[in-house]
């Protein structure tokens, strides 16, 4: 028996029935906390007992509870009352794309947005391992907002499922008497004959909707479930240009290779299947499209180019059969067994003849390389600690930045050879005749070396008034000219930020090539960088120096770090390009580590870059990234509730760093104000503000404050950056900062629990280690630990809690006198998957944020044939 109006599932008030099918009814109710309408599913009265059913719809919430996307119906509950279980999801309002296509096909714009925007749906779910297995019209709602998938009631793992097509779920039957109800209109042949199937299966049906949103018939029918399952299994629809003749060529060639019989023979991920619907709709809104469009001819002559055009498009389409458009082949390069890559911008390389990329792990502290063409990725002896690996041009050997010095390796396990110094390296290049460009320190211009070694000579001159640095050169083909960003480190605009061309012949003579922030990289005929967010190329006439043409999106948006003006690809002569995809806000998880096991403590829905644990335990504060500016607001997340609260609403400026007080009572971070720095704390309860440091040449982060509140820590950069030093800072008072232990490249500052002395890691060489020192005379310093540290946090006055790329490890420490002691260390964890990771008060508890392992982020993408394909307007 159906629910009737007025009945409580909890507190869901049911209000009307919506609809029901083979799996479930769906009802509309009111959430009576909330005062929201949401969408009830229950199991039929008549199927409530049968386990199997119960089972699915088990299975279904698990599904959605796993995908977070605006595509995704999102699920909000679940529960059982009565021996009813019942789901609880969003209310969408709209009409099925069933109920649509009953009116006809959809207009081809249309058409393409749905079609992308379910790809991004599978997308999501296919990166959790999971395919739908029911995709269809009846399971696809487009509402005000754009299509949503919903109904995951088969979803399985595809790696331990198989399926028969029994397990389709019921749908309206077809208008011809005597044909079948079901969905095997749109299940793939695996799935018909009870194969395993993956998500290559989804995409059949992808396909298969697609055809029935660009033409209004269904691509396989037949009158009895015999014909229809052979129509599938070997039979071809009609070509979707003869019942649609405005079909684009490469439309059909996409939606064909979705119907492919065989998977191997299909596109291979929803991914990839986006990225080509999304190229294909840039195609029809460029300008000679929309002019075409806009012009207004007679009836006649409409009529005769409709015929042309049909023609024309069946022509191309068959063309397509034997001569296929040249496509961009993306593929997924995943890390190393047992390693995560880390996603920045400080390793990924590849080789000029495109066999080899580099890449970091997060615990190795060595630059790692494999081959393009297997699976053979090994670290690079003799690169600990190094970063911004550049390629000689003969492939053999790699230059690159560690312990303060210019390097090179050659890639046959020789060790490495100091070329030059070089404090903080970025970036550098390597031309045919031995020369060396490189950027020695972060603000600094770009000097020559020869590559076997000798006094550097700089071939740039800052012009101070308006730049900081230049970095990130690059040599073109010729091995006589360069280019290179020139930005001004406080303010981000593109009046400032400008790449140069210049040569070896005349370095003083320069020439302004693009406005951008970020690195460029010549490749196959363009310029590749990084605008708004997006990969991008344009057009570059090496003989002419000379940009042509409009930039155009190439692949996915890569992470770009915003401090270093740097995304993370890179291209080899060929074409050949790698880049690690930014990480999405649903990607990112708070996880809490105790004793081996982890537990999610939050998904904040945002992308965050630092967090800090509150007093209590019980909330964080954190900077959200803004994705239009990339700059960085304040926010608090409750870890008990899942409530946040936005803090700074400062669009204009960039915030980073935050820390809790003692008390909990106030946040303290970093602001930078165009070219203005400040170091800033917030009262909670009042909102009020107080500058604690301002400078408009240095950097400063605040990183431990004393127990009675007197006296804070600080991170100072120098005004030169070539290190940072942990400065004292009075809080009462206009006294200013005084370094701990001067001259020091020191950082992260922490005071012992009884304030008298200070834990910190020092870097000389960009090798972190871990030393104490008095409080506060900063006198008698002692090292305590020869591996490489990134932070110390003390856990009780006999031991200090380290990260490193070895992972988690907690020092035993004693004191004699003023000396200390370290006894040997215990790996808490072995491994670590971010830097900003927060112990709770005991030390037995961490909060680690982590991406998660499936997000595009976490692995590598190889696009080749991007300019044929991308490139051509």
């Amino acid at each position: 028996m159906s629910l009737s109006p007025g009945t409580r599932l909890g507190p869901y008030e049911i209000i009307s029935r919506v609809g029901a099918g083979g799996m479930g009814e769906v009802f509309r109710a009111r959430d009576t906390r909330l005062d929201r309408t949401v969408a009830v599913k229950t199991l039929p009265a008549e199927l409530a007992g049968n386990a199997q059913l119960r089972l699915r719809l088990q299975r279904e919430a698990k599904a959605i509870s796993a995908l977070t996307h605006p595509n995704i119906c999102a699920l909000y509950d679940v529960g059982e009352q009565d021996g009813i279980d019942f789901l609880v999801m969003e209310f969408l309002e709209g009409e099925s794309l069933a109920d649509r296509l009953l009116r006809g096909a959809l207009p081809l714009k249309d058409a393409l947005r749905y079609a992308i925007e379910l790809a991004a749906a599978l997308e999501r779910a296919h990166r959790d391992g999971i395919a739908h297995r029911d995709l269809k019209p009846g399971n696809v709602m487009l509402t005000r907002g754009g299509a949503k998938l919903a109904d995951f009631g088969l979803a399985r793992a595809p790696a331990i499922e198989t399926a028969t097509p029994f397990d389709a779920t019921q749908q309206k039957p077809l208008t011809a008497e005597g044909a079948i109800v079901g969905t095997f209109q749109y299940m793939a042949p695996e799935q018909l004959e009870g194969q395993q199937v993956d998500q290559r299966s989804d995409l059949f049906a992808f396909g298969a909707t697609l055809y029935e949103m660009i033409t209004g018939v269904r691509a396989f029918s037949g009158k009895t479930k015999t014909s229809l399952i052979a129509s599938i299994v070997a039979g071809s629809p009609r070509p979707m240009s003869e019942l649609q003749p405005v079909t684009p060529p490469e439309l059909e060639n996409l939606v064909q290779r979705c119907l492919e019989k065989d998977p191997d023979a299909r596109w291979q991920s929803a991914h990839d299947v986006r990225l080509e619907l999304e190229w294909i709709a840039r195609q029809l809104d460029a300008p000679a499209a929309r002019a075409q469009r806009r012009s207004r001819v007679p009836w006649t002559v409409a009529a005769i180019a409709v015929a042309v055009a049909g023609a024309a498009s069946f022509v191309a389409w068959r063309a397509t059969r034997t001569a296929p458009a040249p496509r961009a082949l993306h593929v997924q390069i995943p890390a190393p067994r047992g390693h995560a890559v880390v996603q920045s911008e400080q390793y990924l390389s590849i080789s000029p003849d495109g066999r080899f990329m580099t890449f970091g792990t997060h615990d190795d502290e060595r630059i790692w390389i494999r081959s393009l063409a297997g699976d053979d990725a090994r670290p690079i002896e003799g690169t600990a600690f190094g970063n911004h690996p550049f390629w000689s041009p003969d492939s053999r050997q790699i230059g690159f930045f560690a312990d303060g010095k210019l390097k090179k390796v050659t890639l046959d396990g020789s060790p490495p050879a100091v070329i030059c110094d070089a404090a903080q390296g970025r970036g550098g290049a390597w031309n045919r005749d031995g020369v060396i460009l490189f950027s020695p320190r972060p603000r600094d211009a770009i000097y020559r070396v020869p590559a076997g070694g000798g006094t550097p000579a700089a071939v740039s001159k800052l012009d101070t008034s308006r730049e900081s640095t230049h970095r990130w050169v690059q040599f073109l083909p010729d091995g006589k000219h360069f280019f290179y960003l020139a930005a001004w480190h406080e303010t981000v605009g593109a009046a400032r930020d400008t790449v140069y061309l210049s040569s070896l012949d005349a370095p003083a003579e320069r020439t302004s090539l693009l406005q951008v922030r970020s690195n460029v990289v010549y490749a196959a005929g363009h310029l590749l960088f990084v605008r708004e967010g997006q990969l991008v190329a344009q057009s570059f006439d090496v003989k002419r120096l000379a940009l042509s043409g409009e930039p155009f999106r190439v692949g996915g948006a890569p992470f770009y770090h915003s401090r270093y003006f740097r995304g993370t690809f890179a291209a080899a002569e060929d074409g050949a390009l790698v880049y690690t995809a930014a990480a999405q806000p649903d990607d990112f998880r708070l996880m809490w580590w105790e004793a081996g096991t982890e537990k999610e403590a939050l998904r904040p829905k945002v992308k965050l870059d630092w967090f800090s644990l509150s007093p209590d335990e019980r909330s964080i504060a954190a900077i959200v990234i803004d994705p239009q500016t990339d700059f960085g607001d304040i926010w608090l997340f409750d870890l008990t509730r899942g409530a946040s609260r936005r803090i700074t609403t400062t669009p204009e400026v960039n915030e980073y760093a935050v820390m809790w007080s003692r008390d909990g009572k106030t946040l303290l971070f970093s602001r930078r104000r165009g070219r203005r720095s400040e170091l800033v704390a917030a009262d909670l309860a009042s909102g009020s503000e107080r500058i604690l440091f301002f400078d408009p040449r240095r950097d400063a982060y605040a990183s431990d404050i004393s127990s009675d509140g007197a006296w804070l820590l600080m991170t100072l950069w120098q005004e030169t950056g070539t290190h940072p030093e942990v400065n004292v800072l009075p809080m009462r008072g206009n006294s200013p900062p005084r370094p701990l232990v001067p001259g020091l490249p020191s950082q992260f500052g922490r005071f012992s629990p009884d304030g008298q002395w200070v834990a910190y890691a020092v870097n000389p060489n960009e090798r972190s280690q871990l030393r104490i020192a008095r409080f506060p005379d900063g006198a008698h310093e002692t090292q305590l630990d020869t591996e490489y540290a990134w932070t110390a946090q003390w856990i009780n006055a006999g031991e200090v809690l380290v990260t490193g790329p070895s992972g988690l490890r907690i020092l035993p420490l004693t004191r004699e006198g003023n000396a200390w002691i370290a006894g040997t260390t215990r790996v808490a964890r072995p491994e670590l998957r971010n830097v900003t990771l927060t112990a709770t008060n005991d030390g037995k508890r961490f909060l680690d944020l982590v991406l998660d392992p499936a997000s595009p982020s976490q692995a590598t993408t190889l696009v080749t044939g991007w300019a044929s394909r991308y490139g051509r307007q």
